[in-house]
């Protein structure tokens, strides 16, 4: 989870995609949701991108791209589709 403070958005997000072996080439900011949990309410922005690589990581055993039809066979938390239904 990245913070405000942790920097511009586009500087944080090109960060992350480069540690997955990714390159941005272009970003979208969508609008600012709220997202209320039982302890704490999130703030969330949306960020779309264009990228290049094949993703990897060393955090997770699978990373792969999915197509926009094949989202609802995935477990996906409501945050998640949230924001995905926002871009």
């Amino acid at each position: 989870m990245f913070r405000a403070e942790d920097g511009r958005p586009e500087d944080v997000l090109r960060v992350g995609l480069a540690q997955m072996g990714l390159t941005l080439h272009a970003v979208r900011e969508h609008r600012s949701f709220r997202h209320v949990l039982t302890h704490r309410t999130l703030e969330v922005t949306p960020f779309e991108a264009e990228v290049a690589g094949t993703a990897c990581s060393s955090t997770y055993a699978d990373v792969r791209w999915v197509e926009e039809g094949e989202l609802d066979k995935l477990g996906l938390s409501t945050l998640a589709r949230k924001a995905l239904a926002g871009a």
